[in-house]
């Protein structure tokens, strides 16, 4: 089934990015969602994780969600920790993957102590995964470890067939942080271990053809896309909107962060130097005359 950008083509405007100074992950930390959070911005996830479990509505087995953006600074693995994080306060048990293993955040910030990663397991230097807990409450991370000179051809790796069938029994629901789609093949390389992605798009920011572009590689690759998260939103009207299936929008909090993808040259340097990236406010599905189930009857699956 084709996803329709139609109604996002009016709010995503052609840009010319900035650099900035980056961020290391430290400022990504500091916008991961609590319990005490913001109403609006928990209610914006809220919605997102209603939509996404309309989406494996009767799937058994832990469900992979991939979730990746069309360029840099888009807001996918800030968006991407986020959902775990409200997944797991369902109560799910909830682990996230650092698969950017060119500009890993994830273990900066959730300040996680992880010796090895998600690297050193693809190419074979532990004989294990190290899932490490999180200070959130059934929420583990796999970490992207040592950044290696290979990131994509590790994806190819067998092992990354047996990571996933392992956690898929470990775990209700797992979200993998790829790099952006647009510009690196990472995502479309483990469409086979993903059930749905999720596409991170930044409202007058984002490029429409890029979008597009992105859109179009997963698909001809065969990947379901489950919705994409739309930030900053504007909306003067109310703190939040429904309209189709797109929802919410909440008060815009810190900037994006981060800088382009670099030459391979440089992906030594992003092991040390991870980027972050901001938050989201909503989703939009493909249309469908079903409605979503209710969060509850699934708490118990």
């Amino acid at each position: 089934m084709k996803f329709d950008l139609t109604s996002l083509k009016a709010g995503i405007h052609r840009f010319f990015a900035k650099e900035e100074k980056p961020d290391h992950g430290e400022n990504h930390g500091k916008h991961l969602i609590t319990e005490a959070s913001s109403m609006h911005v928990l209610e914006a996830y809220r919605m997102a994780r209603t939509n996404l479990f309309y989406s494996c509505a009767g799937k058994e087995g832990g469900m992979v969600f991939g979730v990746t953006s069309a360029s840099p600074s888009d807001g996918k693995s800030l968006t991407c920790a986020n959902l775990a994080i409200s997944f797991a306060m369902l109560g799910k048990r909830v682990l996230l993957i650092d698969c950017d293993m060119r500009k890993p955040t994830q273990k900066v910030a959730f300040e996680a102590e992880a010796e090895s990663g998600l690297s050193e397991y693809l190419a074979g230097v532990v004989d294990a995964p190290l899932l490490v807990p999180t200070k959130y409450e059934n929420l583990s991370l796999l970490a992207s470890g040592r950044c290696p000179p290979n990131p994509a051809e590790l994806l190819y790796s067998p092992r990354l067939a047996e990571l996933v069938a392992k956690v898929r029994e470990e775990y209700d629901f797992i979200f993998v942080d790829f790099p952006p789609v647009g510009i690196i093949s990472d995502a479309t390389i483990a469409v086979p271990h993903v059930d749905a992605f999720i596409l991170v798009v930044r409202m007058m920011q984002s490029d429409y053809r890029a979008v597009q572009a992105s859109v179009e590689s997963l698909e001809k690759v065969g990947a379901k896309i489950a919705g994409i998260m739309v930030n900053e939103v504007e909306d003067s009207s109310s703190s939040y909107y429904y309209r189709g299936r797109r929802y919410g929008k909440y008060r815009r909090y810190g900037r994006y962060y981060g800088k382009h993808y670099g030459n391979r040259e440089k992906y030594g340097d992003y092991a040390e130097k991870p980027t972050n990236e901001d938050t989201s406010t909503s989703i939009e599905a493909p249309a469908s005359d079903a409605s979503a189930p209710d969060e509850g009857a699934n708490a118990d699956s």
